[in-house]
């Protein structure tokens, strides 16, 4: 029988991960990511079959303090008790002990655009934007443009630790040393595929975009 490398390589790396994520015991929805730390297993709002919450900033910015709708990945993430992941924390999830390339392995596999047939959803075309709708947060633009999938809609972009759609789908603010007062975007979106470590850091936290969510992290006590 003869093995492809992005199906040998997630075994691989799940038994080589078995001892670290015995150790922690994470809630309903969140996986181990790193010692001590639970990662959600779906961008949020973290809820198999949903699609993310898009268009979100980092941190929350002066026209949204009015609204009723939290626009903001730290304070979404605060308001169901956990907080924003690290980057450490978020790659970690994503490539394992092994450090894989993607989710599904080291490799690749050759996909069409627009024909939905990439192993995550890296595979749309992308689109054009309207800059000063998509700032005005316009639901109609937002609405075209959004090209996200439910969460867990593709069962090959799972990750080792067991997280979905940690590349494509959404970008995903996270906090890092490197970026913009210390935030960076992680998992680039569904019109091109990016590896676990490829963070963008040149956008400040009050910036979004059509395409940027979230997902949440959590510590926990290691049993024992």
């Amino acid at each position: 029988m003869r093995w492809t490398g992005y199906i040998l390589i997630p075994l691989i790396l799940l038994l080589s991960t078995t001892a670290h994520t015995d150790r922690v015991s994470c809630p309903r929805l969140m996986v181990p990511a790193v010692p001590g730390v639970c990662i959600d297993q779906f961008e949020f709002p973290n809820r198999p079959g949903m699609k993310p919450k898009l268009g979100l900033s980092g941190i929350v910015e002066d026209y949204d303090r009015d609204k009723k709708e939290i626009l903001d990945a730290e304070r979404l993430c605060r308001s169901v008790g956990k907080r924003v992941c690290t980057a450490h924390e978020w790659m970690s999830a994503c490539e394992g002990t092994g450090h894989a390339k993607y989710p599904f392995g080291n490799k690749l596999p050759k996909y069409d655009l627009g024909k939905n047939n990439g192993l995550c959803n890296y595979d749309k075309f992308y689109m054009g934007v309207d800059e000063y709708l998509v700032f005005k947060r316009d639901p109609g633009h937002m609405r075209d443009l959004d090209q996200s999938e439910p969460a867990g809609n593709r069962k090959t972009c799972r990750s080792w630790s067991g997280a979905f759609d940690m590349v494509g789908n959404a970008e995903e603010w996270v906090r890092c040393k490197h970026g913009r007062e210390g935030w960076c975007l992680a998992s680039r979106f569904w019109a091109e595929p990016r590896s676990c470590k490829a963070l963008v850091a040149s956008h400040s936290p009050r910036w979004h975009y059509y395409n940027t969510g979230t997902r949440c992290c959590l510590d926990v006590k290691e049993s024992k």
